[in-house]
């Protein structure tokens, strides 16, 4: 029974992580997005306010790492990632009663280290609850969450809320989801058996293994310059926007919004195609692309032309991440590496890309030429990852078993 409905059972737990994910990166951005009140309420400096940010970030990313290696020793996969979701959701609810950035950094910081391991854990539940030529398509399911719920309908949500309620509303209401679907996943999926090494060995070595894998180390490197790449875009868009473009808040919002919409289809196409074509040939074809926002900003600088590259383009790095940082190692590995491959790629993609790449950039940016200079960069890094594509070592089997 549970062979004949391994389809519509994958099918269900994508559309549930869909949510988990989606809920959490609300979370991650409710910071960001509440900045304004946030900085006035708690009387806070702009240093203030990016440590938030920052060190849940950093706590985020330790955690990934560490959590995954974690999973693989213990062979836990819904038994880390429950109790993390409903934690993640306890605390969050929780910055609703601060009143003291002390108080809120520390909490944050927890959220973030909860956050952490999340997605790796639901990609490994469904690498192995995916029916055959579904996994992409899955996968790329999940990553979704964050273009409907965290970037598209969360902006509405967070600012509607602030508006009828106060800030403090909003941590209640990204904690409570969390909460709720976390008993959602711990009432609705099954736990999957992880096998073990070759004779029951620990895999005390596991890290040693990993960076032996091709694949492994190419999505490392392709995930830091991937995320690297694309937080550059996401930072320094909005000013590019409105300092370089002379648009009004209003309007900014509108051309973020645009991209975002287009990014739907695409965080869903790119995992999609992969199944059909091959993770190799579209991570070639998908990074040319991503670099096309960054390099339209640095040539076309100051004309439409750059607007309309950015709002067709600019989401496209953040579609390939399912593909980086879970999908090729998860199918490059076996089962007992999974989760500390994925955790590995994510957390240093979220270390060097997300927490240490935006302090640095500003200095880039402020001392080398101010914004196009930075979207050069940002485009010779997204370049590389076409190179680094196309050095992979084909992971979809079935294509891989067709091109022999």
């Amino acid at each position: 029974m549970e062979n004949i409905n391994k389809k519509d059972y994958g099918l269900m737990i994508s559309i549930i992580f869909f949510l988990n994910w989606g809920f959490i990166f609300l979370d991650r951005l409710t910071v960001s997005l509440t900045s304004e009140v946030l900085m006035k309420t708690l009387s806070l400096s702009p240093l203030q306010f990016s440590s938030l940010t920052a060190i849940s970030t950093l706590a985020f990313a330790i955690s990934s790492i560490v959590m995954g290696i974690v999973s693989d020793r213990t062979g836990w996969r819904k038994r880390i990632l429950v109790p993390f979701t409903i934690a993640a959701g306890v605390i969050s609810f929780s910055c609703s009663f601060t009143s003291s950035y002390t108080t809120l950094l520390i909490l944050r910081t927890l959220v973030g280290f909860f956050q952490g391991p999340v997605m790796t854990l639901m990609i490994a539940i469904l690498a192995q609850r995916s029916s055959k030529g579904t996994f992409g398509r899955n996968a790329g399911i999940v990553a979704a969450g964050v273009a409907v719920i965290a970037n598209t309908l969360g902006p509405i949500l967070i600012t509607q809320t602030i508006t009828a309620f106060d800030l403090f509303t909003v941590f209640k209401i990204t904690g409570l989801l969390q909460i709720v679907i976390g008993i959602v996943v711990a009432m609705s999926i099954k736990e999957v058996e992880v096998s073990k090494t070759d004779n029951n060995k620990q895999v005390k070595s596991s890290m040693g293994q990993l960076f032996k894998n091709k694949n492994f180390v190419l999505c490392t490197i392709i995930g830091i310059f991937c995320m690297t790449g694309y937080w550059t875009t996401m930072i320094f868009a909005p000013m590019y926007l409105t300092n370089i473009m002379g648009m009004s808040t209003t309007q900014r919002g509108i051309t973020s919004s645009v991209m975002g919409l287009i990014f739907i289809p695409l965080s869903l196409s790119v995992p999609f195609i992969s199944d059909k074509i091959g993770r190799k040939p579209i991570m070639f074809v998908a990074y040319i692309a991503c670099a096309l926002s960054p390099l339209g900003m640095w040539i076309f600088a100051g004309t439409f032309i750059s607007v309309v590259i950015y709002c067709i383009f600019g989401g496209f790095p953040a579609s390939t991440q399912p593909l980086f940082a879970n999908i090729i190692p998860m199918e490059s590995l076996p089962d007992h590496l999974k989760t500390s491959a994925a955790g590995t790629i994510q957390g240093l993609a979220e270390l060097f890309g997300g927490a240490l790449w935006p302090l640095i950039a500003g200095g880039i940016a402020e001392y080398f030429g101010g914004i196009p200079s930075i979207m050069l960069i940002a485009t010779v890094l997204l370049l590389a990852c076409v190179l680094l594509s196309s050095m992979l070592i084909e992971s979809n089997t079935r294509i891989a078993a067709k091109n022999k």
